[in-house]
């Protein structure tokens, strides 16, 4: 993938150069970025008879009405003219760079077009037109290739919520508290000053070391006519000084109505931060003063709605599902697009645990990532805590599939059955998980199989992972994509990156662990077989970023940088290839395991760095003399390729 991508453009150029791109299902961002950044018609530009795979079908279908000839039905083979649909222009060109481009929305021109090169003062993005499927059994571990793009309107307004009726969630004020004017006293006071980012985490405006968020209360409507979500959210906030007067959070694009001290039922002052490019504004609110009666304790409410722009959440026509009847919404927060669906401290430094209650169509199914006790009532609570990133929702028609006791699919009903056939070893993975890594401490683990539009193999949502139709293959060869979401209940849910600059420690021993459920269920050769095609992506990837790209170190620097421009294969497999050579060099699978396991108790429910991953190892093989061979600065902030090879098992290469 380019790294030296526009942040908003109208046009999007398919070629040959990064079959990546479809792979892992990349290509679906880049779309959402055109359509929800341009004011202007979007132009797509195709390279000349570029093969209409089933992939491309679904994009052109996806930003396109319902009509026939895009259809993945009826779809031609070919796009070889020009042709106008709604408001999608998309543009035919040669098998290079160089297009001669006519467009009723451009005026009339050649241009010899290079990655990187503007026209009109956009910039193309460039991605691939290979016809392979969607997913690989490789490519469904690099979930994000691509930012979502910026938004160039406002980050926090005040308005109404368009009439909507908020009878469902208790305690709901009228709209008409959204006026800049004072209001019972307090007046709302909207600033142009940004503050400095978080020194905890350099994606995150919020202070979680001086007041932080403990527990959520969500309850909300979802409104399909309007695209938002509207309601409000009750913080239970911890203030861990006594000079604090104040909690920070994030926002993105968020109308606030309203901020209560819920016990008084009182407005509260705050202030919004200057929209920052990739990560939205620094919503400040000024707490009661009574905090040290209250024993630093305090519950906020904040009333507000989101954008149907928000980058969390993505809203379907019934057009775009596989029933064609009914509207579908699903989010995806990771890395930080929590903040565009509910204020809150936006960095995985922050665990919460959350509640939610949705209003939603009765005739269609809410899910989310956390516990539902009554299936005729939609209420969650997820008792564990869990970072933003991990809070999760999915409305549609839905039907359930039982696997096992503590396991179920869910999907349209037209695929439930197909889905629960290929997701029929979900219990046998979760079990082999949990005699390398320990009791699987989430209670229930389903999976929910998203329409095509879902831009990625997998999400390791905790009760509920996500995951594409384009996983089924028929003969459950892509299967091993659960194995992965599975992994992450404890590597990355259970113990979390402090930051995405450590991301490796999510992804890195997601992989490991992955890997040793197919040696445990296929046998060790078949471990290092995966290991080895995962070295494969790793060296092509290098080959696209380049080696000495300071984004290929296991420990990146994200400062001014948003988390999915700095996504790559790099965190999983160099990192994977950090733990495996580790465990060759400590003992093997019969000492590096147990010091696995007791990492993962050690840390549970806690947010760590590779500092706490170190030490932690360190402690456990002082006795090893082989622990002084570890050249950690070497592993963790040299560019390019892992500096030692692990001794792999070719036998099946």
């Amino acid at each position: 993938m380019s790294q030296s991508e526009a942040r908003i453009s109208n046009s999007l150029l398919l070629s040959h150069d990064n079959e990546k791109m479809f792979k892992t299902g990349g290509i679906f961002k880049k779309f959402n970025t055109i359509f929800k950044s341009t004011s202007s018609n979007p132009v797509l530009l195709f390279s000349d008879h570029l093969k209409c795979s089933y992939l491309l079908t679904v994009l052109l279908f996806k930003y396109t009405s319902a009509s026939a000839n895009l259809r993945p039905d009826s779809c031609n083979n070919t796009i070889t003219q020009t042709s106008h649909h709604q408001n999608l222009t998309i543009l035919p060109g040669e098998n290079s760079f160089n297009h001669s481009l006519i467009s009723p929305n451009l005026n009339s021109f050649n241009h010899s077009l290079g990655e990187g090169d503007h026209l009109n003062n956009r910039q193309y993005h460039t991605v691939s037109n290979h016809t392979t499927p969607l997913v690989t059994q490789q490519a469904h571990t690099y979930k994000r290739l691509s930012h979502s793009g910026l938004q160039s309107s406002p980050q926090l307004l005040l308005g109404s919520c368009q009439g909507r009726n908020y009878s469902s969630c208790s305690h709901r004020q009228s709209a008409h508290h959204h006026q800049l004017s004072t209001h019972s006293g307090h007046k709302k006071i909207i600033t142009m000053a940004d503050g400095p980012f978080s020194p905890g985490d350099p994606n995150s405006f919020s202070r979680p070391e001086l007041a932080e968020i403990k527990h959520i209360d969500l309850c909300l409507d979802v409104d399909f006519d309007t695209k938002v979500l509207c309601g409000e959210a009750t913080y239970a906030i911890h203030v861990k000084k006594p000079d604090v007067s104040n909690v920070i959070m994030d926002v993105h694009n968020l109308t606030i109505f309203e901020i209560l001290d819920k016990k008084t039922q009182t407005p509260l002052n705050y202030t919004v931060g200057q929209h920052v490019d990739n990560f939205g504004s620094k919503l400040d609110i000024t707490l009661p003063a009574d905090l040290e009666a209250r024993h630093h304790q305090v519950d906020v409410t904040i009333k507000y709605k989101t954008a149907p722009t928000s980058s969390a959440l993505q809203w379907l026509e019934p057009a775009q599902t596989a029933g064609k009847t009914k509207p579908y919404l699903f989010s995806q927060c990771q890395p930080i697009h929590a903040r565009s669906m509910l204020p809150v401290q936006d960095t995985p430094s922050v665990k919460q645990t959350y509640t939610a209650t949705i209003n939603a169509p009765k005739d269609l199914t809410v899910l989310m990532s956390a516990l539902k006790p009554n299936e005729l009532e939609n209420y969650f609570y997820q008792p564990i805590t869990v970072p933003s990133y991990l809070i999760a929702i999915v409305v549609g028609n839905l039907a359930n599939y039982k696997l096992s006791e503590r396991c179920s699919v869910w999907s349209e009903p037209e695929l439930v059955k197909d889905a629960a056939y290929e997701f029929s070893e979900t219990e046998t993975f979760l079990k082999t998980a949990e005699s390398i890594c320990g009791t699987y401490v989430w209670k229930v683990y389903d999976i929910v199989m998203l329409p095509p539009s879902f831009p990625f193999g997998g999400m390791e949502n905790p009760c509920l992972t996500f995951v594409t139709p384009t996983l089924l293959a028929g003969d459950k060869s892509l299967a091993s994509v659960v194995a992965h979401e599975i992994s992450h209940s404890w590597t990355g849910n259970l113990v979390t990156n402090r930051n995405f600059e450590h991301f490796w420690l999510n992804e890195g021993f997601t992989m490991f662990v992955e890997r040793k459920i197919a040696g445990r269920l296929k046998g060790e050769a078949e471990r290092h077989f995966d290991a080895l095609s995962g070295l494969k992506d790793l060296k092509q990837a290098l080959k696209n970023l380049g080696e000495s790209n300071p984004l290929t170190k296991l420990i990146v620097d994200l400062k001014h940088t948003h988390p999915d421009d700095a996504f790559s294969t790099c965190p999983y497999e160099k990192g994977h290839t950090f733990l495996f050579y580790l465990e060759q060099l400590l003992g093997g699978p019969q000492e590096f395991e147990p010091w696995l396991k007791k990492y993962l108790q050690e840390f549970a429910l806690k947010s760590i760095d590779t500092d706490s991953f170190k030490t932690h190892l360190l402690s456990h093989f002082a006795h090893k003399e082989q622990i002084k061979e570890i050249d950690w600065d070497l592993w963790l902030n040299s560019t390019g390729m892992p500096p030692i090879i692990p001794k792999y098992d070719t036998s099946l290469q």
